[in-house]
């Protein structure tokens, strides 16, 4: 092979690569522009607005990465480079690594889940099981609330997408339902007479809807009544506890009887 012949075979390499070069570099930047505009756009949506900030974030990060991976895909196939022999490489290696931290997995693809569908957001009051708290953390593994006895509790985001989450804070009212026992013998129209007085002057019970107090059942001990208030979400526990002792207070001093279980044993003399 002469001389000539080598350099022309080098040139149309060179060339045919510096063409495939040249069209990624050129898909490269363009694809980089378009990811950068379409999250942008994604980030002003109204949907996506009405995530936390530090979810959205977490939310745009994936989106992102979803991308990017996909504007490298394309590149490469520009470049000419065997894709399925690498699809099969990282398919192979993207099973092992699933199958190592398969509960990791389920976390995130839980935790891309909760955010989306923002069952809570920072700050609420929930309930999930026995466990209760402040939501403090939300992160793609891990879910963290604080309890009212100031402890941190960390709750793998795969767990809440399947459980039952009572979020306290999401309605800016909450109701309140006591039942009230009191003796036989006691006038039923006197007692809720009394309650909704007390319910008409509390400050941070609500006038509507309408407090609610009526006779529910005849007790073997005891008639009870139902009493339903109504109060913004942030008064709900203050009020909660001072209402205990007010009520108490209200029924001793009309000299109404609060029963408590009694035994009569009777004895019979052969």
């Amino acid at each position: 092979m002469d001389e000539k012949t080598v350099w022309s075979t080098i040139s149309g390499i060179f060339a045919e690569y510096a063409l495939k070069i040249a069209a990624s570099l050129l898909i490269l930047i363009l694809g980089s522009m378009l990811i950068r505009f379409i999250i942008n756009r994604i980030g002003d949506g109204r949907w996506l607005k009405k995530l936390d900030t530090r979810n959205r974030q977490y939310l745009r990060t994936f989106l992102k990465f979803l991308l990017n991976a996909l504007l490298v895909m394309v590149i490469i196939a520009v470049l000419g480079i065997p894709i399925a022999s690498i699809l099969t490489v990282l398919a192979a290696v993207g099973a092992t690594i699933a199958l190592a931290l398969q509960g990791s997995l389920a976390n995130v693809a839980s935790g891309i889940v909760l955010l989306v569908t923002h069952p809570f957001r920072i700050d609420d009051f929930i309930q999930v099981g026995d466990k209760s708290g402040r939501v403090t953390d939300q992160g793609l593994f891990y879910t963290t609330i604080r309890t009212l006895e100031n402890l941190d509790i960390a709750i793998p985001n795969s767990h809440l997408t399947t459980a039952v989450i009572t979020n306290m804070s999401m309605q800016k009212t909450r109701r309140t339902n006591l039942t009230l026992s009191v003796a036989y013998g006691t006038d039923p129209a006197k007692v809720r007479e009394l309650i909704l007085n007390y319910a008409e002057n509390h400050p941070k019970i609500l006038k509507d809807p309408a407090p609610f107090c009526a006779m529910s059942a005849m007790s073997q001990s005891s008639i009870d009544f139902i009493v339903r208030f109504w109060m913004k979400k942030e008064d709900y526990w203050d009020t909660w506890f001072a209402m205990q002792e007010d009520l108490y207070n209200l029924l001793y001093e009309n000299d109404i009887k609060i029963p408590f279980n009694q035994l009569d044993v009777h004895i019979k003399n052969d």
